[in-house]
């Protein structure tokens, strides 16, 4: 019980930190905390044998939204990035989910894709 009191101590400090400096220091810590978050989702997944989301599509799908939210950042990229980006993922997903067919399922794909939105962006 005091190592959770004294750990949640030191991260309401970090936090408060990375607030504080804003910008890409904190754009860079939540990129990090949704990678792990995401590791973290598909290893419970795949530990209940029911399912087997698309863990390298997603991650790589992470990376591209975050390179995008530094592109809308600093103005290079508007608001419409979100859209293209949640189009061009869904169709790779699609293609993935057709090539390995009979190992995965649809479902396996909209797991993925809710999994990145989820974590990543909430």
């Amino acid at each position: 019980m005091k190592v959770r009191i004294i750990s949640g101590i030191v991260l309401i400090g970090i936090f408060i930190v990375l607030l504080v400096l804003g910008g890409p220091v904190l754009l860079t810590a939540l990129f990090i905390l949704s990678l792990l978050g995401l590791f973290e989702l598909y290893n419970a997944l795949q530990r209940s044998k029911l399912y087997h989301p698309f863990r390298i599509t997603g991650m790589v799908a992470t990376f591209a939204l975050y390179i995008g939210l530094i592109l809308m950042q600093h103005q290079i990229w508007d608001g419409s990035f979100i859209r293209h980006f949640f189009t061009i993922f869904l169709i790779v997903l699609m293609v993935e989910c057709i090539i390995s067919y009979p190992k995965r399922s649809v479902s396996d794909a909209a797991l993925t894709l809710f999994s990145v939105a989820y974590v990543s962006m909430l």
